[in-house]
């Protein structure tokens, strides 16, 4: 499995129901990529370690979209292996402060002692 973490910057900007770097939801994130009618790649909206002003312009390239999405039931690991073995899924993690110089690959610094980050998790080849 594969934690990877890019697009962030866009909804730290947009996601005006979450409060950037300091607390947020996956389910407001999930609205706003909707009403953004998609996200885009990291290479044309750069991750910058901190909030700004929504950039999103029409000349950006949609990397992905979403039409909907479903809450996974809180601990149920047998749910959470089915799911991602069909489709990219965002988890809470708890992670040191090691973790903002990470960039993609299997995470193996130190644990936090809250749920201090969100990612995406997916299977790839």
């Amino acid at each position: 499995m594969v934690i990877w973490s890019h697009y962030q910057q866009q909804l730290l900007d947009c996601d005006e129901q979450s409060i950037g770097c300091y607390g947020g939801s996956f389910e407001t994130a999930f609205k706003s990529i909707i009403e953004s009618q998609g996200i885009v790649p990291e290479d044309e909206y750069p991750y910058q370690e901190n909030s700004q002003t929504c950039l999103l312009n029409d000349q950006m390239t949609v990397a992905a979209q979403i039409n909907s999405y479903e809450v996974v039931t809180d601990n149920d690991e047998q749910q959470l292996l089915q799911l991602v073995a069909q489709q990219p899924i965002s988890v809470s993690i708890a992670v040191g402060d090691e973790f903002i110089k990470y960039t993609r690959g299997v995470y193996s610094g130190t644990c936090g002692y809250s749920h201090n980050h969100a990612v995406i998790l997916l299977v790839m080849g």
